[in-house]
């Protein structure tokens, strides 16, 4: 009986080990077929192909493209001084404290047509009528609303 019993083992053994082997071979057929599927598509590309797919690789395996450099900030879009209406004198001087020089450069294209500031005397005149239309020193409006 010792014979059966030793028999019996020694098949259990090779049974045991010829599975270890069969599922060895069979990871390394799919690994083969893996290899040999990527080597057919990769014959039916281009030279262009190949080279941006192992760049994309390459990048992948560096955890992605560092962008930091190419993303810029927007400049933030300020409107200057004269290039749009901001208002009539009289809020041109309650805006900027009754400055001149200040309340002129918000001037627009027709404003400055319109009105001739004078920095001696702290006024803003007419050019068709020569009148005063703002006195900056008090703050008063001489202005016409038409």
């Amino acid at each position: 009986m010792s014979k059966t019993g030793q028999i019996l083992r020694t098949a259990a053994r090779n049974k045991d080990f010829v599975n270890t082997q069969v599922s060895h071979l069979k990871t390394e057929r799919e690994e083969l077929d893996k290899y040999l599927e990527r080597e057919e598509e990769e014959k039916w590309k281009d030279e262009g192909q190949k080279r941006h797919e192992r760049y994309r690789r390459k990048q992948m395996s560096t955890d992605g493209a560092d962008l930091t450099n190419l993303i810029k900030l927007s400049k933030p879009v300020e409107q200057k001084p004269g290039t749009y209406f901001y208002g009539t004198l009289k809020k041109l001087g309650e805006d900027f404290d009754n400055d001149i020089i200040v309340m002129e450069k918000h001037f627009t294209l027709g404003q400055s047509a319109k009105y001739s500031p004078n920095t001696e005397t702290n006024k803003i005149y007419s050019t068709v009528s020569g009148d005063v239309l703002y006195d900056c020193d008090t703050g008063e409006c001489f202005e016409n609303n038409s």
